[in-house]
């Protein structure tokens, strides 16, 4: 009887086990996402709650409405306007570049292709300009004044010498549209968002003025009304794409080898400024393929110390930031259209969301 019994006892731990590792394995949502208990994701709710307060008190007045965490491929937390279409901004620019990473998949391009060779107006002026150094931010284009990229003005520095942050991810719209014969709106939602459950009117991308160009070019640089507007909902589902290293429900949609390469730091933290004085300052060693790494700079410190080296985020003006820690595979987004803040200030509510992950046992305390 007493075997009988310790049997017994091993096969509920074993099933207890299964069901604890089945709770936490990732999982992909369907046409809704699944709503879990943060403690059955290893996450303690209390701790939750108040990180998730303090996250939204940090960026502004419209706190933590627009703001979800996804963790294992569940929404554990969402606030009440996650379904609200909100202006990204410069999120727009980690969209472009999926949609490079789809054409050097379709080996229509490579980071070190020649813009002037999609581009002829470039030829005087910028021979030697790479679509790398268009996705780092280290061209050194800029354009005529008020006029639009298709006349190009001289350069501020040689391409790869030097960070400016400016519209050049506009430049890199239009080579990309050309490249791949459609507008990227077009060939991100057939390649990416619907395969991924984006709904159509979860994702609207505003158009640049270029008349003379046959087909629609939509704006790379995230401005009011060229950029892309996209639920919180729905941005969840992009950052957890890229949370899984471009996989979805066992398809690659977008190579591992693009995904890995663009979301690492593509930008060295020795790399000069062409301002130095600029608000850019903070990305030399945290930049990628037009996204935010949590790298290094020039002083050893990462952009955010308390979640893992190596997660990274697609960021935009008035505080619209989409945080993927793969380590944690955690995704956390939050929109909202408040005054700018410093997006490394966000370090304080992560550390807190670390500290729920710790408590709620889906972390050793050393991250």
């Amino acid at each position: 009887m007493a075997r009988k019994h310790a049997t017994t006892a091993l096969v509920s731990v074993l099933a207890c086990a299964a069901l604890s590792a089945a709770e936490n394995s990732s999982m992909f949502p369907n046409q809704e996402w699944l709503i879990a208990e943060p403690s059955s994701q290893g996450i303690d709710p209390r701790l939750l709650g108040q990180a998730v307060e303090r996250f939204g008190a940090i960026c502004g007045k419209d706190g933590s409405h627009g703001m979800v965490v996804i963790r294992n491929g569940r929404m554990v937390w969402h606030g009440d306007t996650i379904d609200a279409l909100v202006k990204v901004h410069s999120c727009t620019k980690s969209i472009l570049s999926t949609c490079f990473g789809l054409l050097c998949d379709d080996g229509k391009c490579t980071p070190a292709t020649l813009a002037a060779t999609i581009v002829p107006q470039l030829s005087e002026r910028y021979p030697a300009l790479t679509l790398g150094q268009l996705a780092t931010l280290t061209d050194g284009f800029i354009k005529e004044k008020d006029s639009d990229v298709l006349h190009p003005a001289q350069p501020l520095f040689p391409p790869g010498t030097a960070l400016h942050y400016d519209f050049q991810p506009d430049l890199l719209a239009l080579i990309l549209t050309r490249l791949a014969g459609e507008p990227l709106r077009t060939l991100f939602m057939r390649r990416i968002g619907t395969p991924i459950g984006i709904k159509d009117n979860e994702f609207q991308w505003g158009l640049q003025t270029l008349p003379q160009e046959p087909i629609p070019v939509h704006g790379g640089t995230g401005g009011l009304v060229t950029g892309a507007a996209i639920t919180a909902r729905a941005m969840a589902r992009f950052g957890w794409l890229f949370c899984q290293h471009g996989a979805w429900n066992g398809k690659q949609l977008i190579s591992r080898d693009y995904v890995d390469v663009a979301t690492s730091v593509r930008l060295p933290a020795s790399m000069p400024l062409h301002d130095p004085s600029a608000w850019y300052r903070i990305l030399p060693g945290r930049y990628g393929y037009n996204w935010w790494v949590n790298g290094t700079d020039a002083a050893g410190q990462l952009a955010w110390p308390s979640i893992p080296a190596g997660s990274f985020a697609a960021q935009g003006n008035f505080n619209n930031i989409c945080i993927i820690i793969p380590v944690w595979n955690m995704v956390i987004v939050r929109l909202g259209q408040d005054p700018a803040t410093n997006a490394l200030q966000l370090d304080e509510a992560l550390a807190m969301i670390r500290e729920a992950l710790r408590i709620g046992g889906g972390i050793p305390s050393h991250k």
